[in-house]
This record gives C-alpha cells, structure tokens and sequence, in this order.
C-alpha cells in the first residue's frame, strides 16, 4: 500500500475530476432542458395561431373573389364575361388616326390590330 499523504492526494484528485465531469453533465442537461422549454413555448404559439390562420385564409379568399367581381363588373356567375368581345379592325373611337401617330401621309397606312377574340 502506499502512503496515507499519496492516497489522500490521489483520491482528492480522482474527487476533482468526478466533480468537473458531474459539472460539464449538468450544465449540458440545463441547455437541454432550457431549449425544450423554448421548443415548447414556440409549439404553444403556433398552435394559438392555427384558429387564427384558417380564419385568415378564408377572409383572403372572399376579398379576392370580390376584387375578382368588381374588376369585371359584367361578370357573370362563372367569372367569365357576358360583354361581347371587340373582334373589329377598327380603332377605338376618340383614339387618333394610324398616320397623325406615325407621321406619314402615304396612301399605304398600316392596318389596325384586331382585338383579341
């Protein structure tokens, strides 16, 4: 055996040791322990906010389908149109003439679009 002055200094140190160790391990289970608290809390929010969004989405839905009718005042139940189409080559009324806009006095003056059927 060795000596009683050795195998109290070998034993308080192996004390030191077990002590830093127990340290480390607890402050890395608080760090744990405080991120599920965080996780948690988070979960809790959204959670909150679940009743909130469906609420949400259904009131987007209502105001885009009543800017949808109020864009296209002729719409019918569809959405689609009951004006008739402009399918006319001629210009618009109170739009000016193709040559005052090109600045062209020849005979051979270039045609109107036609407007999308």
């Amino acid at each position: 055996m060795g000596q009683p002055a050795q195998n109290a200094t070998r034993r308080s140190a192996g004390v030191v040791a077990l002590a830093v160790a127990l340290l480390a391990v607890l402050v890395l289970a608080g760090l744990g322990a405080a991120d599920s608290l965080r996780a948690g809390t988070r979960a809790e929010r959204v959670r909150g906010l679940a009743p909130f969004t469906a609420a949400l989405t259904a009131l987007v839905r209502e105001l885009q389908r009543e800017r949808s009718l109020s864009a296209e005042p002729s719409a019918g139940p569809a959405g689609r149109s009951t004006r008739p189409r402009r399918t006319t080559a001629t210009p618009p009324s109170g739009s000016r003439s193709p040559t005052a806009t090109h600045g062209s006095t020849s005979a051979s003056t270039p045609a109107w679009p036609s407007w999308p059927a």
